[in-house]
């Protein structure tokens, strides 16, 4: 368990070494029979290789990890997996089954009560309807996801789903609004001291 998360960690050093440390952590998870263990470190794996352009590879690994999850029950973590793969569905274009996957996911996160999973899911579905060219469909879900950050008080995904409400207004030519919801994301962004934020917000 401790590889699988090193392995989450160690991404921001470079996909080729996350993908030894989750090599590790499975072969380990195997050998004392530690499932749950094997789950994650497939799913990192998988999230690496992903990033390194192995799509194939990464959705190979995703769907292995999901199984394990499926075993044990793992809700949450079975909401990661499908969100994983709605994400290299909608990088491959596939518009549609980008859209099931996130739903799958956004139904376990309900049924978990996992208010985190619940917002990112809503986010990331609206902004796959506002890159698909259906952002009054896009503000429905974003807005969601701003009520859940706001209530769990995470104001830099707040303002990183305000910018994104923005974003789907601009797509609208509702030039006023996207200002105002752009504006909110601003201040939140620099109360935080969250440069790159602040930058995109820009």
């Amino acid at each position: 368990s401790l590889l699988a998360k090193i392995s989450g960690v160690i991404f921001g050093r470079g996909t080729d070494l996350s993908i030894q440390y989750a090599d590790s952590a499975i072969q380990l998870s195997q050998k004392i029979k530690f499932a749950s263990a094997e789950g994650k470190a497939l799913y990192y794996k998988g999230y690496a290789e992903f990033y390194q352009g192995e799509s194939d590879k990464a959705v190979k690994d995703y769907l292995s990890a999901l199984k394990i999850f499926q075993r044990l029950n793992e809700i949450v973590w079975q909401g990661k997996v499908y969100q994983g793969l709605a994400f290299i569905a909608a990088d491959e274009g596939k518009f549609e089954v980008s859209t099931k996957y996130y739903l799958a996911a956004l139904r376990l996160y309900e049924h978990a009560k996992d208010e985190n999973g619940i917002a990112n899911t809503n986010l990331n579905i609206g902004v796959l309807y506002n890159d698909e060219g259906f952002p009054r469909e896009a503000i429905q879900y974003q807005k969601i996801a701003v009520d859940y950050y706001r209530k769990m008080n995470s104001k830099a995904n707040l303002a990183n789903a305000l910018t994104r409400v923005g974003n789907s207004y601009w797509s609208l030519k509702s030039t006023d609004t996207a200002l105002m919801y752009y504006d909110t994301a601003l201040v939140l962004f620099q109360q935080e001291k969250h440069k790159r934020g602040t930058a995109i917000v820009y």
